[in-house]
């Protein structure tokens, strides 16, 4: 037993000291360098779909937390003064027609569409808004031009288009993402993914400077057109590969033989969730790493809430054989997430995350140990096939 805790406790202080070098790496990355003109034209497309709970009734906070950011993204886009916005709603989505209103004095620059009906075999509501949205452009979107995703739930700034626009300097760049900075949560559901990122993000942001990033987060997906084009689009990502869209934009990016980037810091601002739509949405989220990126999924839980989990067991086992060498760990653990409070505010969510870990782990547990095919999300329901697609 006491090897055990020994190697349990080597384990904790391994990941707890990694993330920390993450989060020295990541305050750099965020004071990334900015571009010094708009010379390079953006194409900024941004799906929408109103939060609703379970009773599918429109999620207020929700709502005015992405409206807010909608107005933030179209300002941004007429400071920059060479980029133009997409928005894709759902078809029937309640929120289209405040959007419109909100789009209305940036009509030279901001296109709201309402999307058809989806097909019943789409396994992304997201990436079907994508497809519409790109059907609108593609025709002047020049090789040289850049493609931005960015989530409705996120802040894309001027700030942060520049850094990009800077990145793209370098011509074997062909993708740029940026680190998620997870705004403090409203709901409790909603702190659960907050306690997922704190460690998470810290050992990404070390992996990025060690090796050089290869992978990118789905809050701010962009890319070169002419690398866009050479991987085949959206009509190139498989069913599976929709579900996890930055896992596999990432790897159509280097198969071309560009390099990723990664820059700055995009706060995220999932701030609602009801416990429904946080199982549904995290269920669905590991299934689709699970089917696509196996080797993903199975060492997923060490870097994100495996360090949280080892050092709540050695918590324990301190307290009930009182050696409380083994509680350091954990009063460690808590130093790393304060860090990442310092960045982002989300200091109650980081304070209870090593409990968070708990609820999110038995996610995962149940995506590893299920056969499921369908999920449900946002009253969505899709059919993840297991035949190779």
């Amino acid at each position: 037993m006491v090897i055990v805790m020994r190697g349990l406790a080597a384990l904790a202080w391994m990941l707890n000291l990694a993330s920390l070098a993450g989060y020295v790496l990541l305050r750099r990355r965020i004071a990334a360098p900015e571009a010094t003109s708009n010379h390079l034209r953006f194409h900024i497309i941004r799906a929408y779909l109103t939060e609703r709970d379970s009773n599918s009734l429109v999620v207020t906070g929700s709502e005015d937390d992405e409206l807010w950011l909608m107005g933030r993204l179209f300002a941004a886009a007429q400071e920059y003064g060479n980029a133009r916005v997409v928005v894709v709603t759902n078809n029937g989505d309640p929120g289209l027609a405040k959007i419109r209103q909100l789009a209305a004095p940036y009509s030279d620059l901001v296109q709201v569409i309402e999307a058809p009906l989806m097909p019943p075999d789409t396994a992304s509501g997201q990436m079907f808004n994508h497809k519409v949205a790109w059907d609108a452009l593609k025709d002047e979107v020049a090789d040289e031009d850049i493609i931005v995703a960015s989530d409705c739930d996120s802040d894309l700034t001027t700030s942060l288009l520049y850094q990009v626009a800077a990145a793209y300097q370098d011509e074997t760049v062909g993708g740029v993402g940026s680190f998620m900075l997870y705004a403090p949560g409203v709901d409790w559901p909603a702190r659960m993914y907050t306690s997922v990122v704190i460690s998470g993000i810290g050992l990404l942001a070390l992996d990025s400077a060690l090796r050089g990033p290869s992978q990118m987060t789905g809050n701010l997906l962009s890319l070169r057109a002419s690398v866009f084009r050479e991987f085949g689009g959206f009509a190139s990502y498989t069913r599976r590969e929709q579900l996890v869209d930055d896992v596999a934009t990432a790897q159509k990016v280097l198969a071309t033989g560009k390099r990723i980037a990664m820059v700055g810091g995009i706060r995220v601002y999932n701030r609602y969730s009801s416990w429904r739509s946080w199982w549904q949405r995290w269920t669905r989220i590991m299934l689709g790493l699970k089917l696509s990126q196996p080797d993903k999924f199975y060492l997923y839980a060490a870097p994100t809430y495996g360090a949280q989990l080892v050092s709540l067991g050695l918590l324990g086992y301190a307290l009930r054989r009182g050696r409380w060498a083994y509680a350091a760990p954990f009063a460690a653990n808590w130093g790393i997430n304060a860090t990442y409070c310092a960045l982002t505010g989300a200091w109650l969510d980081a304070l209870l995350s090593p409990i968070g870990s708990l609820p999110t782990l038995a996610a995962w547990a149940y995506v590893l140990v299920g056969r499921q095919s369908t999920v449900r999300w946002r009253g969505l329901t899709f059919e993840v096939r297991d035949e190779k697609d």
